[in-house]
């Protein structure tokens, strides 16, 4: 991951789905936002919806460590 740090959209994303939540793309900009998160670990997709997303533990990671630096 190295020094990448997620833009506001991403973390809101990643707030949204901290636990066992998940996040359904719905907007243009947020399937973006989701697909960056997705190409570097942070999130996975649904095996049978594209636009649902879940976290991983790396994405949860992070945003339980940067949190409250961001909030």
């Amino acid at each position: 991951m190295g020094s990448y740090t997620p833009g506001y959209r991403q973390i809101k994303i990643l707030r949204s789905v901290v636990g066992d939540g998940w996040f359904r793309a719905e907007q243009a900009g947020d399937y973006r936002a989701c697909l960056l998160l997705h190409d570097r670990g942070m999130l996975a997709r649904d095996k049978k919806d594209a636009r649902r997303f879940t976290p991983t533990e790396t994405g949860s990671a992070w945003i339980a460590a940067h949190d409250g630096r961001l909030a």
